[in-house]
């Protein structure tokens, strides 16, 4: 309060006691709100919101676990479903099938969908049809770097036996290493 509209009490200390203790209150309040400004501003620097289309496919984060059931097993990102339209900066409209008509969700809760391919897969959708013709299943040679690796590993090692190669141009056959050391009487 004003010093013009309070009481003055009996007491001295008292009074100047209030008085440093509403003076402290502002001081610190004011200290406060400079600090809150500080941290929103540094808060708003490192903040980076995904930018998403019409038309987008998107999943959805509903954070509701459903009773008896652990967090730890429930998937909470559903979807994927489609962006219909902006609706702010930062909001999207989704039809994602709940109460039957779209809703207005964050960004915060949107998390694109990516393609799922292969490393050896193509981005193409169209694929040709396999031209066999008379060949056998045993003359097609597919290279694929695990097949490559396999083979540098194997003409590393020394042949041990040559009498189990065949002659039809088969692989020769290892004997397995396990219980090698296993001896039978």
């Amino acid at each position: 309060m004003p010093p013009s509209v309070k009481d003055i009490p009996a007491h001295k200390w008292a009074w100047e006691l209030t008085e440093k203790v509403e003076h402290s209150h502002s001081f610190v309040r004011g200290k406060i709100k400079g600090q809150m400004r500080r941290q929103k501003h540094y808060h708003d620097l490192k903040l980076s919101y995904q930018n998403f289309r019409k038309d987008d496919e998107v999943y959805v984060y509903f954070p509701v676990k459903k009773p008896g059931m652990s967090s730890k097993l429930t998937r909470f990102w559903k979807g994927p479903f489609k962006i219909l339209d902006k609706y702010g900066d930062l909001t999207y409209t989704i039809d994602c099938g709940y109460r039957g008509k779209p809703q207005v969700i964050h960004v915060d809760r949107l998390k694109k969908k990516n393609k799922q391919t292969l490393r050896t897969e193509s981005d193409y959708s169209t694929f040709s049809p396999l031209d066999t013709g008379n060949k056998s299943a045993e003359d097609d040679q597919v290279e694929t770097p695990y097949l490559q690796e396999i083979a540098v590993h194997e003409s590393t090692l020394p042949d041990e036996d040559e009498q189990e190669s065949s002659q039809d141009g088969r692989r020769t056959r290892r004997k397995s290493a396990w219980m090698a050391d296993y001896i039978v009487e």
